[in-house]
């Protein structure tokens, strides 16, 4: 997997925005499809059948419970990291928007997560550096 600086230097800034939210709203649908399974399931549930396929139906409905929480929880993750970097993409001189390159990138003293980016206009030369919570 890229990092956000080689991604953003291999598709450029909007090339790389349009593949994260694609991606996210990929977890969004995930989501989606596993609280319809939950409920699907749950119509299927008999407290009165054999237990062996209610256990069977109420391990089904924990596992798309949890994996669609971890969908939904790295949809809204990947969501508020690449609309918060895409708000610090915009040139504070020439107004222009996404029109960077990465010109240096290292990671901040808190741990391994947030990296720094130090990005350049691609229009007018000015440089500014953001942070980012992707990895």
């Amino acid at each position: 997997m890229l990092t956000v600086a080689q991604g953003i230097g291999k598709y450029g800034f909007r090339s790389w925005y349009e593949r994260k939210l694609i991606v996210c709203h990929s977890y969004l649908v995930t989501a989606l499809l596993c609280l319809v399974l939950v409920m699907m399931l749950l119509e299927q549930l008999d407290w009165r059948g054999p237990w062996p396929m209610t256990l069977l139906v109420l391990a089904m409905m924990a596992g798309a419970a949890v994996l669609g929480g971890a969908a939904f929880h790295r949809y809204v993750h990947i969501l508020v990291s690449v609309l918060a970097l895409a708000d610090k993409c915009v040139c504070a001189q020439c107004r222009s928007y996404g029109l960077v390159q990465v010109v240096a990138t290292g990671r901040t003293a808190q741990g391994a997560e947030p990296q720094w980016l130090r990005l350049q206009c691609k229009q007018c030369g000015h440089q500014w550096q953001v942070v980012s919570q992707l990895s």
